[in-house]
């Protein structure tokens, strides 16, 4: 219900929109082009036959090993070739089919269809083959043969395989590998180089073998430059010249379709202004028809939705097969030859465009240098091995591997770009490859190609590297240009991963300022929002219940990425118009100029920082504020899609970033609201989905107010936090009709009133009064009562509102009192100053009076308390140790005590230090758990039969981390296996549950886990305890 007071299309006219309605606005996005016609199907019957073949190969395979079992090695061999032979021909169907080649889940789970993950199951079903596979041919048998052809076969079956339970629980089976891979024979160190290479993509493991890794790097660094040197010796002329004939031909198409563009164009804004892709989920990755035309299934993949600046022939031919209105100049004949060249063509770039050569028997060149390049890649961020990867020049061996002139096979250009995108977190690395070029010659990666979806990873391992991004923001001749340009096509018509990298980067990369006009400048806050607006999660028509598992999780990722990235954006816009509004203000009162900050540089703000400049911006901005990226966000109707987005997430129980999402999409509202405009979003309904997934009608407010109150995300405090901000931002603006001030005229106060009365109308007095007794989480329990008594200051000031409230028990009850006596947390007294400080100007608006200088909530007694939260605390550290070694001698440790008086050269008879004050705090101590957490109070209470001692043993130590590494996520500690229980040599990767769509996941800042208590942190409050016993504290320097 609106509030009869002020009407919305009174409010629409005190906001500039007069006469008719606004017109709608545009949709946020080009609708996605739909994939052209595939190529006709082979007969139902021959897939079918194909299919029924492989797995009776498979299965006489099988039958024919077990009445084999003790027959010659000869046999076995030629057993375990054959197997190893069908598998590779599936492998290679598999990835012509494009898939992403960062998803290393089960084939059978990332495509179901598959015959690929169907023999693979079949295969891990055999326990007897599986075991005998690994204890008797790999571990046991010295016969160079058998151990070959089941390398072999274990390389052709990894990627089915839980490889940390592999390499952890067999014991044995690593130092062998590391064996063959020094002093075996062809083929046999290659397949082992490539079954380390899955060993060591496992930190744990990688940890444990340091030592061996320090002795293999340099020798297969070394092997790689002998191996490009016979390449560069035996590539024929041709070969070398190919990929740029390949260019000047489509740069010759493309210059012949340029006659047609502006009559194009103009189509192409006609569908825009007729289709909305909001309503349709399905992207599609815009490849070369040609790639259509060889795999007719690649169409139902996701991806983008539109296409990249240097894509021009893909993306035309793709928008006429789909019956785009262009104009024919060919006849039948004509079609049918360019059908022809067109295939022609795909034979000849299929290796630089999808890259589906698979086999390992002969063993090729290119084969050998990617299982060796594989084994590079999760060492190349080892601080350790730096000075080996420098000294040996891996930079130039990589600048080769990239370059089209000397390389034209993709499966090694993508995992040399793996490698490389490792080595990018070293600055002294990045910082050379940037200086000889290596940014261009990343650009120069042909789009679309899976070699494309590994330079995304690069990109974004450069932005990850802060003083690498400001090397290449100064690049000259548009190169960083032309980089936000790739990072844009990535974002729409790569694969999932390749979005998730262009996401990452661009989120990173905001905070440089070059990087965010560039973005502008190319319509970028469009192509980012798109990736939400389509998410078929968010659309009310279609059926989630469609969808497998991991399309849904997938969706929730992507929308948490691009809410990260959106929140990046619109904070680093924030700083730009808050200089531009001091400069303005600077400007009309005759002052100096204010200093721009460089646009190379990258800048960072703190939560404090943010909040600080959005309320210098409310307080002193105009009112009709003017805020060009918040407009084009408001024009595309992206607010109430943040409102959707929030009320959809809180459903999402079982996805773990839940809470990320819905905070990220609050930060946002609250950046977005501080133009007045954005605010009369809130007051207006919103279509959101209940529980039955029926569409109903929510006000946007009240979305805001459910999140805030905390029953969806109990003692989640960040967001709480966020959510309190928005509410914030909007009833605590100046009330210009009171007070108008800065350079500014005052407008109508109408929104400000509006979003008081919507707070009222939504039951918000009743929130915002009962987040202010919250008592958890009791570490940021103090600033959320600071953050709810500040929105109530802002709603006081409507005389309505304070009626309201001085009848209310926080004030007849005296219950704001009692609420300042003390913080929850002591260490938190700068928060609960705020808290005071607010409830006193709240007590002080509803009574009407001055507080008296007298009473318990006295101003004389904030002062008081906020100088003791300001004062620093310091002791003598040679008093600590006394103090401990006193208590050892009174509990007999003699022997102890006179180790640390010896090592920390203390007297032989020190002074007795005085108790007083002690039996109270010691009586606390005593009975608690020191250094407990919930983490090991779980461990303790999930499995009471487990021995204290082996839970202490099973946490990863220090030590055990390797030694200089580059780490960017928490280890995992070893998982406590039951002994009782055979296990099976060879474990199958799970079918369900979440994954990880892209290594670059483990990169993410970890959440700091909170410190211990230490007896510094005991002593210092206790201290702090005394200090604040003084009538009159003073505070220290």
């Amino acid at each position: 219900m609106r509030p009869q007071p002020v009407t919305l299309a009174e409010l629409r006219e005190a906001m500039g929109f007069r006469g008719e309605a606004p017109p709608p606005p545009p949709p946020p996005h080009p609708p996605p082009r739909p994939p052209p016609p595939p190529a006709p199907a082979p007969p139902p019957v021959m897939s079918s036959a194909i299919s029924v073949d492989a797995k009776a190969d498979l299965t006489s395979l099988l039958n024919e090993w077990e009445e084999s079992q003790r027959g010659t090695t000869e046999t076995l061999v030629s057993i375990l070739t054959r197997i190893s032979e069908l598998i590779e021909g599936e492998t290679a169907e598999y990835h012509k089919a494009d898939p992403d080649p960062f998803d290393d889940r089960h084939p059978g789970r990332a495509d179901p269809e598959c015959m690929l993950g169907q023999l693979l199951k079949m295969l891990f079903n055999n326990d007897d083959f599986t075991n005998a596979l690994l204890d008797n041919y790999i571990m046991t048998s010295r016969e160079l043969d058998l151990n070959t052809a089941s390398c072999r076969l274990l390389q052709n079956i990894m990627p089915g395989l839980e490889t940390a339970a592999v390499f952890q629980e067999k014991e044995g089976l690593v130092e062998k590998l590391f064996s063959w891979s020094r002093e075996a024979e062809r083929p046999l160190n290659v397949f082992s180089t490539g079954l380390l290479a899955r060993a060591m993509s496992n930190q744990e493991v990688a940890a444990s073998y340091r030592d061996e890794n320090a002795l293999l790097v340099p020798i297969m660094i070394q092997r790689l430059h002998e191996l490009q040197s016979e390449d560069a010796k035996n590539l024929p002329q041709a070969e070398t010249s190919s990929a740029s004939t390949h260019q000047n031909l489509k740069t010759n198409e493309e210059e012949e379709e340029g006659e047609k563009k502006k009559e194009d164009e103009e189509e192409e804004d006609a569908e825009f202004k007729l289709c909305s892709a909001k309503k349709n989920g399905d992207k599609t990755r815009l490849l070369p028809d040609f790639v259509y035309q060889a795999r007719p299934d690649l169409g139902g993949r996701g991806g983008g939705g539109g296409g990249g600046r240097r894509g021009g022939l893909g993306k035309r031919r793709a928008m006429q097969d789909n019956g785009r209105k262009v104009k024919q100049k060919m006849n039948e004949g004509e079609e049918e030859e360019e059908e022809e060249e067109r295939s022609a063509s795909w034979s000849e770039m299929s290796s630089m465009v999808i890259g589906s050569e698979y086999r390992l028997s002969p063993l090729s060149a290119a084969t050998e240098q990617r299982l060796i390049l594989q084994y590079l890649t999760p060492l190349g961020d080892y601080q350790e091995l730096l000075a080996v990867f420098m000294q040996l020049d891996t930079r130039s061996l990589l600048m080769n591997y990239i370059d089209l002139k000397k390389n034209r096979n993709v499966q090694l250009i993508f995992d040399a770009l793996l490698y490389l995108a490792s080595l990018l977190l070293h600055k002294k690395f990045a910082a050379e490859f940037i200086t000889h070029g290596g940014v261009q010659r990343l650009l120069e990666i042909p789009r679309p190609s899976m070699a494309a979806t590994g330079v995304s990873l690069c990109l974004y391992y450069l932005a990850y590297n802060q003083d690498a991004m400001e090397r290449v923001c100064t690049l000259p001749d548009g190169v960083l240009s032309d980089t936000v340009s790739y990072a844009l096509w990535l974002l729409e018509s790569s694969h999932a991963s390749g979005v998730c990298h262009a996401t990452m980067f661009f989120s990173i990369s905001f905070s440089c300022r070059a990087v965010l006009t560039l973005f502008d400048r190319h319509d970028g806050l469009r192509r980012l929002v798109n990736l939400v607006s389509t998410l078929q999660i968010l659309n009310t028509e279609s059926e989630v219940s469609l969808m497998s598992d991991d399309q849904v999780f997938s969706n929730r990722q992507t929308a948490k990425h691009t809410c990260m990235a959106l929140r990046r954006y619109f904070e680093a816009h924030l700083a730009v118009k808050a200089e531009q509004v001091k400069q303005s203000l600077h400007n009309s009162d005759g002052g100096s100029t204010v200093p721009q900050q460089p646009f190379y540089k990258a800048y960072t703000y703190t939560r404090e920082q943010v909040i600080e400049m959005m309320e210098y911006l409310i307080e002193s901005a105009p009112p009709q504020l003017h805020w060009e990226p918040v407009e084009l966000f408001y024009k595309m109707s992206c607010v109430p899609l943040m409102l959707q987005l929030i009320s959809t997430a809180c459903d999402w129980r079982t996805y773990y970033g839940r809470s990320d999402t819905v905070r990220y999409a609050l930060d946002i509202l609250a950046l977005l609201v501080v133009v007045p405009k954005v605010q009369l979003v809130l007051a207006e309904t919103v279509e959101v989905l209940d529980e039955t997934r029926s569409p109903v009608s929510t006000v946007g407010m009240s979305i805001i107010l459910g999140v805030a109150e905390g029953e969806v995300f109990v003692h989640d405090a960040e967001i709480q936090k966020s959510a309190l901000q928005v509410i914030i931002n909007c009833v605590c603006a100046p009330d210009q009709s009171l007070s108008p001030g800065g350079g500014f005229p005052p407008a109508p106060p109408y929104v400000l009133h509006l979003m008081w009365q919507l707070v009222q109308n939504n039951n918000g007095i009743k929130v915002l009064l009962s987040v202010l007794s919250v008592k958890m989480p009791i570490t940021d329990a103090d600033l959320i009562r600071a953050l709810a008594c500040k929105a109530l200051v802002g709603l006081s000031r409507s005389a309505a509102i304070r009626q309201i409230i001085s009848k209310l028990p926080l004030f007849t009850s005296s219950h704001i009192q009692q609420l300042m006596k003390e913080p929850l947390l002591q260490d938190k007294r700068s928060e609960h100053v705020r808290f005071c400080r607010y409830a006193a100007e709240l007590t002080e608006r509803v009574s009407g009076k001055p507080l008296l200088m007298g009473s318990d909530v006295s101003l004389a007694r904030l002062q008081r308390a906020n100088v003791v939260a300001q004062s620093r605390i310091t002791f003598s550290q040679k008093e600590l140790l006394v103090l401990i070694r006193n208590h050892l001698v009174a509990k007999g440790l003699h022997d102890t005590a006179n180790t640390l008086v010896r090592e920390a050269n203390l007297p032989s008879s020190p002074p007795l230090i005085c108790r007083s004050h002690r039996s109270d705090r010691q009586g606390r101590i005593g009975g608690g758990h020191v250094g407990s957490s919930p983490a090991s109070s779980l461990a303790v209470a999930s499995s009471s039969s487990t021995p204290i001692r082996s839970l202490v043993l099973s946490s990863p130590s220090p030590a055990s981390l390797p030694a200089g590494r580059i780490l960017f996520s928490r280890e995992r500690p070893p998982a406590i296996c039951n002994s009782g229980r055979r296990l099976r040599a060879l474990k199958q990767k799970s079918d369900h549950g979440a994954f990880i769509q892209t290594p670059a996941m483990k990169m993410q800042p970890p959440l700091a886990p909170p410190s211990p208590p230490s007896l510094d942190s005991i002593i210092t409050e206790f201290l702090r305890e005394q200090h604040a016993r003084c009538i009159n504290p003073v505070t220290t320097c």
